[in-house]
């Protein structure tokens, strides 16, 4: 369903009415996207979990955050995932302390090498905020992981971009192995996911008064179903709209369900040519090599032939190559003048000569 335009006051009087219940909706669930349900083998093929070497032998094997398949060698996820420290200047992870694991909902399926791949290397959007207090949701909070290998398209499958409208209230599914709540201190080892539609942008600006929203950030919100949240773990996830990637989970507040506040993405689709600048970057551009010069044993060309070759470009000083028919180079009389035929029989002897020489001349050099 798609809903155009949205009463305000009548929204925000359902939210405060939602708010009088709360204390039976922060209730913390039984899975980490509270209130969901457990994905089935092959429902979310994109979905991958960006895991910590030192911790792999742990039961939710060093899980750190979520993320998404763009191709079978990118995956995005939220750019905070890829840095250890958030400061200025802000430190990435190193790529070769972590893993990504794709290909089955439980994390503990790591068994076969099609499941994991290494990474190669860690892009984070060059634009990425790291100024904002640590309370509030970065702008362009976005990253690259590329992997070392391609997994298999018969493991995985890549998830396309969707555009979504700032004005348009669609239905999407969240999915991530996030925490079990706000007092647990690690994933779950089964994927979870939820209904979870988005909300107009102008509403969401309303509702979440604690920072600025811009353009390239995305609201979603589920009150309709008792409240569904992501936790810590689930961010980076994606929000899958349409068939297509929508947002990328960047807001997880305190865990706690929480109905006057939405979860807050990034906007996928504002970012397409940057996506695009990474999976397929330009290919630079290659000088034209010189023209061969030909070797001194080259052999030369046809007296017919004008001295003009592109692989050709020495030649002799004193080779002419003129045609057997050339005759500029000749003395020859006046115009206008008779001449004799001793003359005349003078200037073939000298015109002969002059073709036999040059053919000389060409086919020693």
């Amino acid at each position: 369903m798609t809903i155009k335009k949205m009463d305000h006051s009548l929204l925000i009087f359902v939210s405060v009415i939602c708010v009088t219940n709360t204390s039976s909706l922060y209730a913390e669930g039984s899975n980490r996207i509270l209130n969901g349900s457990p994905a089935s083998e092959n429902q979310f093929p994109y979905m991958i979990s960006l895991q910590q070497l030192s911790e792999v032998h742990s039961v939710t094997r060093g899980h750190k955050c979520g993320g998404v398949l763009v191709t079978l060698q990118h995956a995005l996820t939220s750019a905070k995932c890829l840095i250890e420290s958030d400061g200025v200047p802000m430190v990435p992870i190193n790529p070769a302390a972590y893993r990504v694991f794709a290909g089955s909902v439980f994390l503990t399926n790591d068994n076969s090498i099609e499941r994991v791949r290494h990474i190669a290397k860690i892009t984070i959007h060059p634009d990425y905020d790291t100024a904002l207090p640590a309370n509030q949701p970065r702008v362009n909070d976005i990253g690259f992981i590329i992997l070392g290998s391609p997994f298999s398209a018969n493991t995985v499958t890549p998830l396309a971009v969707a555009e979504i409208s700032l004005t348009e209230v669609v239905q999407c599914i969240l999915s991530g192995w996030g925490m079990r709540g706000a007092s647990a201190t690690v994933a779950n080892t089964q994927l979870m996911y939820a209904q979870m539609p988005t909300i107009v942008q102008n509403t969401c600006s309303i509702l979440v008064n604690s920072h600025s929203l811009v353009s390239t950030q995305l609201c979603a919100w589920a009150p309709s179903i008792q409240g569904v949240v992501g936790c810590e773990g689930d961010r980076g996830g994606p929000l899958m709209c349409r068939n297509g990637l929508a947002g990328i989970l960047i807001d997880i507040g305190s865990c706690r369900i929480t109905p006057s506040r939405p979860q807050l993405f990034t906007r996928v689709s504002n970012y397409t040519a940057w996506i695009d600048s990474v999976v397929s970057p330009p290919i630079p551009e290659v000088e034209s090599e010189p023209p061969t010069v030909a070797s001194p044993t080259t052999p030369a060309t046809s007296p017919t032939s004008p001295a003009t070759s592109p692989t050709t470009t020495a030649t002799s000083p004193t080779t002419t190559a003129t045609s057997p028919t050339t005759t500029a180079t000749s003395p020859g009389p006046p115009a206008g003048a008779t001449i004799s035929q001793p003359v005349m029989a003078v200037l073939v002897v000298i015109v002969i000569v002059q073709v036999i020489t040059a053919n000389a001349i060409n086919t020693i050099y």
